[in-house]
């Protein structure tokens, strides 16, 4: 209970309970499988497409991991990733993944861009970015072709230290984009004090899309973005309603379940193949 209040609910009480023992007993067995784990064989990649709003036409795809253990299953990114960093494993599934993402994207159209999210650890550990700068000039691709999407928690503990590998990563030719913009404590100082070319709106913003508060704030941030030479990205499009509005604010670009789900590389290639808005179908 000391060490979950200390990781979660600092300040706050935390009373030890058989849900407790059972989630930390379930940590140890994927930690156990984590160990075990053949990464190569089962980490995996799904996509999801970025679209322009206007074209409604693909311009991109955000490489989102994926693990599936013999012993466990299917298990979420959000539950094996912090147990990775914690095992010391971070930098050997972020260099399989990132592996896996460049093969995929030399194998789509020039025009198209792919998204590589890194995790806290990561930004923290110049090792991996090292490993990063290195696989991505033996890849043979365009760096403008890849962007590095980081979230604002990963920024925060130590804002001068994340600049200097955000401008290590910026200097391949790479570009760097801000995740979940709006749901951080300091948003806007992040964007003033990193060098990042494009920001995306979190999901929470396209819900309030419904109502004229709602869409004068999100107009906001689309001109804050604009006013910073920024590219922006709306996140969480699940409805038509939803696009046709984003896309009056001023959003060039737009993401989300209405336009596309994440997919395997095989249905990838047939949907960039295909006309653009047969990918809903």
């Amino acid at each position: 209970a000391l060490y979950r209040a200390k990781s979660q609910h600092r300040g706050g009480c935390i009373a030890f309970s058989p849900e407790l023992e059972q989630m930390i007993r379930s940590g140890q067995v994927m930690e156990a499988a984590l160990q075990a784990a053949d990464l190569e064989r089962e980490l995996s990649l799904v996509f999801q497409p970025v679209f322009a709003t206007a074209a409604v036409r693909i311009v991109a795809v955000e490489a989102l991991a994926r693990w599936h253990s013999p012993q466990l299953g299917a298990v979420r990114p959000d539950l094996f990733i912090p147990v990775a960093e914690q095992l010391g494993i971070a930098r050997k599934m972020t260099r399989v993944l990132f592996d896996k993402a460049v093969t995929v994207l030399a194998t789509l159209p020039e025009p198209i861009r792919m998204t590589f999210n890194l995790s806290p650890a990561d930004l923290a550990d110049p090792l991996t970015i090292d490993l990063l700068v290195g696989r991505l000039a033996a890849s043979g691709l365009s760096p403008t072709r890849l962007v590095f999407e980081i979230t604002e928690n990963a920024l925060i503990t130590d804002i001068h230290a994340a600049r200097t590998m955000l401008e290590r990563l910026r200097a391949t030719g790479a570009r760097l984009a801000l995740d979940d913009f709006g749901t951080g404590y300091s948003s806007l100082s992040t964007l003033h004090q990193l060098p990042f070319d494009i920001v995306k709106v979190d999901r929470s913003f396209a819900v309030r899309l419904a109502d004229d508060v709602g869409r004068r704030l999100v107009a906001a941030i689309r001109g804050l973005a604009r006013s910073l030479s920024l590219e922006c990205v709306i996140e969480g499009i699940e409805t038509e309603a939803q696009l046709i509005e984003a896309t009056l604010s001023g959003f060039e670009y737009a993401q989300g379940f209405f336009l596309g789900r994440p997919v395997a590389v095989d249905e990838l290639h047939r949907a960039v193949a295909a006309e653009p808005l047969r990918w809903r179908a």
